[in-house]
């Protein structure tokens, strides 16, 4: 087979690609960290809950706060009514996880991850009526399928039709996405960490369905991103979350990080894009989470968490450190190990973590 070159330019970055080689996700499964896992010599595999088409709830923020004040019964309900997403979701890539990090393969382990996938995926899960609230969970979500389906993916005999199926799913979902986060931009959720978020989440499907367009746009938007990027680190729009300010510089940079390990996974560089923009805010928000002095003078409000600190919420700091070791980093990496987020593959340490 001849080898086919061609090369796209998107927000300044030329992106060459071959025809012949695939779209990597954004772990190498080759080379895991496969000492942070468990290995246990029995696994059962339960009955996947019924599919949640329907995504109607109500956000938790009390009204004219600036999205910076918990409603607490606000947010019991709405995490009630997410659970069974919630539960769906931690389930299949906990299963994931443990698939990968068995030193002895267990195929019955990705059978189920997968018969769960195409259980929710033939009742065209998440795919119904969504409320605001519901479309932010729903673009969530499909960067969570996404991630846990590439990491089973190439598991012996897994049914080429339920693929189809799960494929399809898929890309219906990103095309959903990606429309959704393509119109009104005058919102700022089309701007801010929510739309970091849609664009991990459309280029992780464009991954799966090997949709180098899906996987452009990410790029694009990464671009966007990194342009809000001030001089100080800081996002400004997040800087608007007030007494939230803190949470939502590391919960962007997260994100932020990861989409570009996954562009770098696929030959692009966005780690140093305008003027190393990226760095500026990883470094802003790490000196953030040991003195948080600058964004209190900054926004005029003590810093709060939404829930509390955790390696769920540093879990990026596995895909950055590995490429850039700061001490900085370091120190949240050795209090938190395993670290885990659902939202960026499961267990990070084992998935991207350095030895």
């Amino acid at each position: 087979m001849a080898l086919i070159m061609f090369t796209v330019s998107v927000g300044g970055t030329s992106l060459a690609h071959s025809q012949t080689l695939p779209l990597q996700p954004p772990f190498d499964i080759k080379n895991l960290l496969r000492g942070s896992g468990h290995s246990s010599s029995s696994f059962t595999c339960k009955t996947p809950p019924p599919p949640v088409r329907d995504l109607t709830f109500d956000g938790f923020y009390k009204h004219g706060s600036g999205s910076s004040v918990v409603d607490k019964e606000a947010m019991r309900k709405y995490r009630a009514a997410r659970n069974p997403v919630d539960g769906f979701a931690r389930t299949i890539i906990r299963m994931s996880d443990r698939y990968l990090a068995t030193t002895q393969p267990k195929p019955e382990i990705a059978q189920c991850v997968f018969d769960w996938l195409h259980r929710w995926a033939s009742g065209r899960a998440f795919l119904g009526d969504v409320s605001q609230q519901g479309s932010y969970v729903r673009k969530w979500a499909l960067g969570t399928v996404s991630l846990a389906y590439l990491k089973i993916r190439k598991a012996p005999r897994l049914d080429l039709t339920k693929q189809d199926i799960i494929k399809k799913w898929i890309a219906d979902w990103a095309e959903i996405v990606r429309d959704d986060y393509s119109t009104d931009m005058h919102k700022s959720s089309r701007n801010n960490n929510h739309a970091y978020w849609a664009s991990w989440s459309v280029g992780l499907a464009g991954i799966v369905l090997n949709n180098r367009s899906h996987f452009e746009w990410m790029v694009e938007r990464q671009h966007t991103a990194m342009r809000q990027v001030e001089s100080d680190g800081t996002l400004p729009l997040e800087m608007m979350r007030r007494s939230k300010a803190l949470h939502y510089h590391v919960y962007s940079t997260q994100v932020l990080v990861m989409i570009a390990a996954l562009a770098a996974r696929n030959g692009v560089n966005l780690y140093g894009i305008e003027n190393g923009a990226l760095h500026r805010l990883v470094k802003r928000t790490v000196a953030g989470l040991s003195d948080p002095t600058y964004f209190v003078e900054k926004t005029g409000r003590k810093q709060s968490w939404v829930g509390k600190l955790s390696g769920g919420k540093l879990a990026w700091m596995e895909a950055y450190y590995v490429r850039f070791p700061i001490p900085g980093i370091r120190r949240w990496i050795d209090r938190y190990r395993p670290m885990k987020n659902r939202r960026i593959g499961g267990n990070a340490t084992l998935l991207y973590g350095a030895r």
